[in-house]
This record gives C-alpha cells, structure tokens and sequence, in this order.
C-alpha cells in the first residue's frame, strides 16, 4: 500500500513540474527551436507581412502606404521593454535617406495573442517604383530582458529589402536638365540700352556721311599719358636734385680730409719747435 502511495506521489509531482514548465514557456511566447538555457533562449524572428496579407520581402509592388506586420517568436511588446524596442526599426531609401515611421503594438495586457507582433508604417506615403529597406536592430529584447535578436543573427539584425509599386517619378530629373543646357535670357530693358548704346557712339553727318564720335575712354588715355610724362619730367628734375644733394656730402667729406692733415701738421710743427728750443736752453 505504501509503495503505490509513493508511486502517486511521484507521478502527481512530474505533473506538477510539466504544468509549470509549460506555463513558462507559454508566458515567454511559446516555444523556440534557438539553442540557450530555458527562459533566456535568444529572440528570434519569425516573419514579415502586410497587414491585411502580402509578401515585403524581395517584393516589387508594395503599396506606397504599407503598414508591416513583423512577428518573432517572443513577447516583444511589454511595456517592460517597449522604450527599448520601439526604436529598434527603421526605414532607408535607396538614396540612403532615413523615413520616418511609425512603430506600434497591442498591448500584451489587452490581447495576449498579439504579444510577439510589432506594426511599422511610414509616416509620409513613399515614392512609387522605389527600392527601400526595413531594418531590425540586433538590440530588440524579449520579456526577460536577457533575450536579443543579436542572439540569432550573428549580432546583425535583421534586413528586409522591397521596392514600391509604380514607376519612379522622372520628370524632375529632365526638367533640371534642359534648365541647364538653355541659355540664359537677356531681358528686353538691357537689350535697349544696349542698342542705345550703339546709336550714341555712331552718328551721321548732315551730308549723309558717318561721323564716329570720339571714344571718351581715348580722351582719358591721353591725359593720363601727358600725367605720366609730366611725372616723368618731375622725377627727372628730382633725381637731379638728388644728384647734387648725394654730391654734396663728398666735397664736404674731401675738405674736411684736408683741414684735419693741415691741424696736424701744424702740431707736430709746434712740438718740433718746442723740443729744438728745450734743447737748445740745456
């Protein structure tokens, strides 16, 4: 009686044990096939679509409004971790330009069952026959905080590439073009002074014969011409001048050669008189 007591309890606490296991692996978004320690299993992504059905990845005729519904495999939208994940996603234009979006969710308190789907859309609608890619952050965190999509894309994330319905717009590009092989117009008010211009420098005689005006600018040349040659005159006269005055200083320094030889000698004169007379007196 004993031993099939024993045997109750043993089946009742491996039962025990199965139902919480369960309950965990459901609270943290079911089950993943990521390799790790229970609870701490990297978070993986699972799939990307429009809302309302439709290919993203690789495709060629996405809406130019589309709202993508991104699903993984973990609770990713607890408010626990929502600041966080809310800005892992992001939109790139193929001329590298970031779009805005906008990132949503269900709050897990509210339905369950959307716990491990995010919602992305652009703000702006997006250009028609355009390439652009969605990316995914490898900081992304499940629930528990410790699970990140880097876990299970090498610390990559995640990309998706698509292209938007349509044709892309190229009338812009050739309107710029011809813009920039045209030549620039002359208005009509500069036009007329020009030919005013014209008419003022050319003149007719009375006689019927064309009489040219003289060009002022040739009037101002030749002034000009007789300042210089007057200023030429002038620095002639002055480098004369400057002649005489660099002359100068020579004759003086020759005379005053000549007074200092003449003091001496009439020094040494004196001592030779002074020295026969001392002599003589002895």
């Amino acid at each position: 009686m004993k031993n099939k007591l024993l045997i109750v309890l043993k089946m009742l606490v491996v039962f025990l044990f199965m139902i919480t296991s369960a309950q965990l692996v459901y609270a943290e978004g079911g089950q993943s096939s990521s390799p790790g320690i229970a609870g701490q299993k990297p978070l993986g992504f699972v799939s990307i679509s429009l809302e309302g059905g439709g290919e993203v990845s690789n495709a060629v005729n996405v809406p130019t409004q589309p709202k993508f519904n991104i699903v993984f495999d973990k609770n990713v939208v607890n408010s626990t971790i929502w600041d966080n994940n809310r800005q892992c996603f992001g939109l790139i234009s193929a001329d590298n330009k970031n779009i805005p979006v906008v990132v949503s969710k269900i709050d897990d308190t509210v339905d369950f069952n959307h716990r491990q789907n995010i919602y992305v859309q652009p703000v702006n609608p997006l250009s028609p026959g355009t390439s652009y890619t969605l990316t995914i952050s490898p900081d992304l965190q499940a629930k528990n905080g410790k699970s990140t999509l880097a876990g299970t894309t090498g610390g990559q994330g995640i990309t998706i590439s698509f292209k938007t319905a349509g044709q892309a717009p190229v009338q812009a590009v050739s309107n710029s073009k011809e813009d920039t092989q045209q030549p620039p117009q002359v208005s009509q008010e500069v036009q007329n002074a020009i030919e005013t211009k014209v008419q003022d420098t050319n003149t007719v005689a009375p006689d019927g014969s064309e009489q040219v005006q003289k060009a002022p600018q040739a009037q101002t040349v030749k002034q000009e011409v007789t300042a210089t040659t007057a200023n030429v005159g002038t620095n002639t006269n002055l480098s004369n001048d400057a002649k005489e005055i660099a002359d100068k200083p020579e004759q003086e320094a020759g005379f005053n050669n000549w007074y200092t030889i003449l003091a001496a000698g009439l020094i040494v004169g004196w001592i030779s008189v002074e020295y026969c007379v001392n002599k003589r007196d002895k």
